[in-house]
């Protein structure tokens, strides 16, 4: 299993830390790369290869103001978005991309739930899904903690979106920080061999660095990962001290792998 961190593109120095660290690959935001000028990934991508680390996923798929439920769905602008996004992903070497994107897909409390997520089956099964597909990217569906997003909160749900949408390039996503706030039990992972993408990891006491191995049940979570075939597991976190906490974050996680 590969390790990454998220983080900005324009942090150029986090980047450094991180290779130096020992980390596989960075993790950034899809909502703020749509908005980067041609200059600043070319800088970006300069950092990348000085530093000999690539940019595998990226998360924020969907800006909130681009809705994806509700009565006045503009799909053209979304796929202006995904036009325009998506060349950009692609260009810097982005193999997986997170939906979590919970202002973009929450539904207001008067629309009918099935309403709302039948839209999002069909943003994904008639737009996103196809559009990433040429560009050789996987999207990950990402369960969300219930006080961010009214539907998709399990690795189950998640699970049943993708097959939902029925596109080959659409799997699911298990965060330890989400699984804790839903009490989606960690074990739950085992039920879905493959169908598991990508995973996020913080201390979900909140979301912090994982900076000691014995804080929360990192194991666990990681075991359960490796066994159903996930590929990816980047730290989603807040931290006081990038340079202070990277490596001993890295450490923890590696000894898990």
């Amino acid at each position: 299993m590969k390790i990454g961190v998220c983080l900005s593109a324009k942090e150029s120095g986090r980047i450094k830390a991180a290779k130096k660290a020992g980390f596989d690959y960075v993790e950034i935001s899809v909502s703020g790369l749509s908005d980067m000028t041609g200059k600043e990934i070319e800088e970006f991508k300069k950092t990348l290869i000085e530093n000999n680390i690539p940019c595998e996923a990226a998360n924020c798929f969907i800006k909130s103001e681009n809705k994806l439920v509700g009565e006045t769905v503009d799909y053209k602008a979304i796929t202006e978005y995904l036009d325009r996004v998506l060349p950009k992903a692609e260009e810097i070497g982005i193999k997986t991309i997170v939906f979590g994107s919970g202002g973009a897909r929450n539904r207001e409390d008067d629309f009918p739930a099935y309403k709302a997520y039948n839209q999002v089956v069909l943003f994904l099964k008639e737009y996103a899904a196809p559009k990433c597909k040429n560009y050789g990217i996987e999207i990950a569906i990402e369960p969300l903690m219930r006080e961010a997003s009214k539907m998709i909160h399990t690795v189950e749900d998640g699970v049943q979106l993708a097959k939902d949408s029925a596109c080959d390039n659409v799997k699911a996503l298990a965060d330890i920080l989400h699984m804790y706030k839903n009490d989606d039990d960690l074990d739950n992972i085992l039920k879905y061999d493959k169908e598991i993408i990508h995973s996020h990891i913080s201390n979900p006491i909140g979301r912090y660095f994982p900076l000691k191995t014995d804080e929360y049940d990192y194991k666990r979570f990681i075991n359960n990962l490796k066994a159903v075939g996930c590929k990816r597991c980047s730290i989603e976190a807040h931290t006081d001290n990038f340079e202070l906490d990277i490596k001993p974050a890295f450490e923890v996680l590696s000894s898990l792998r």
